[in-house]
């Protein structure tokens, strides 16, 4: 199951849409580009019940 969740880019402040992966496991890490500014982030993602709780940081903070 895939799923579609907004955030705000920790650097230009814009949002972005990241697709959520249920089956990747819990939890995930993984590096995403700004589909704005380009700047890459870190993503954590922790799968609970069918939801996801999604958090983003400058990469290598």
């Amino acid at each position: 199951m895939q799923d579609t969740v907004e955030i705000f880019c920790p650097y230009c402040g814009e949002p972005n849409e990241i697709f959520i992966d249920y089956s990747g496991g819990n939890p995930q890490s993984y590096e995403e580009d700004c589909q704005i500014c380009c700047q890459p982030w870190e993503v954590r993602v922790e799968l609970m019940e069918n939801q996801a709780n999604v958090t983003v940081s400058k990469s290598n903070e």
